[in-house]
């Protein structure tokens, strides 16, 4: 690739991470993390002529990126709805043109995690818009979830530590966290391996009857979150025990 082409994708995919960072803070903030739609907006500039608005180069690019990600091939964004212009005359930008984003979140939250790890990125190749792995080392001291057994032990003794069994390895969770409730319920006999099961099953195994709310399934996410996080940690893997999808979890394995 010549250096101008490489210089191109890298200001391509810069403006790629800011928007999927945009819309990461636009979610977290307005905790709308699973609710799948948000607002994303951007401001518009004074041309020459008075009175007459428009996006400049930047906001231009990042408008150009949101229409990337709806792309079949990507499918992060299933829908863009233009909103009516907002007027702020006390903002330094006072119009700004809002977009109603209807978010596709497991493609949208793998596409934010292989730009945050490092591990692909997006590129141009004829005419069509690929996602590029980049080649992982491989680590000797890995190991797959696939080629060892994993449990989840209560102690008899002290029923309130539970502890993850990742073959010869193991994570303690108490029953304090969700991460042990979490555990508890999609290790437990009546769990079929890639069924999905809905949040507020195993909510209730600490709260029974939860209401739904965002601050309750939100719980559940930040618990699959962080199970994946000990589990890839211990086994030095990429691969994720378990899957938060449409407020429901899977167990890959």
């Amino acid at each position: 690739m010549k250096i101008t082409a490489m210089v191109q994708q890298n200001k391509f995919n810069q403006t790629v991470w800011k928007v999927l960072q945009n819309i990461k803070e636009i979610q977290v903030f307005d905790s709308l993390e699973e609710n799948g739609e948000i607002i994303y907006t951007l401001p518009l500039e004074e041309e020459y002529s008075p009175g007459v608005y428009r996006l400049n180069k930047a906001r231009d690019e990042e408008l150009k990126i949101l229409e990337i990600l709806k792309r079949e091939e990507i499918g992060a964004i299933s829908e863009i709805i233009d909103l009516e212009i907002q007027n702020d005359l006390t903002q330094k930008f006072p119009f700004t043109r809002c977009l109603k984003l209807k978010l596709v979140q497991n493609k949208f939250n793998e596409l934010y995690e292989m730009y945050k790890n490092g591990s692909g990125y997006l590129e141009h190749q004829d005419g069509k818009i690929v996602i590029r792995y980049i080649g992982e080392t491989i680590n000797l001291n890995s190991l797959s979830l696939k080629d060892i057994k994993t449990t989840f032990d209560i102690e008899k003794d002290n029923p309130l530590n539970g502890h993850l069994i990742l073959g010869d390895k193991s994570k303690l969770y108490t029953s304090d966290t969700f991460k042990y409730h979490v555990c508890k319920f999609m290790f437990s006999g009546k769990i079929i391996v890639g069924k999905s099961y809905s949040w507020d099953l195993i909510y209730s195994l600490k709260t029974p009857e939860p209401a739904p709310q965002k601050e309750n399934w939100s719980s559940i996410y930040n618990a699959v979150y962080g199970i994946n996080e000990d589990v890839q940690k211990i086994l030095s893997t990429q691969e994720k025990l378990l899957t938060y999808d449409n407020k429901s979890v899977i167990r890959n394995f």
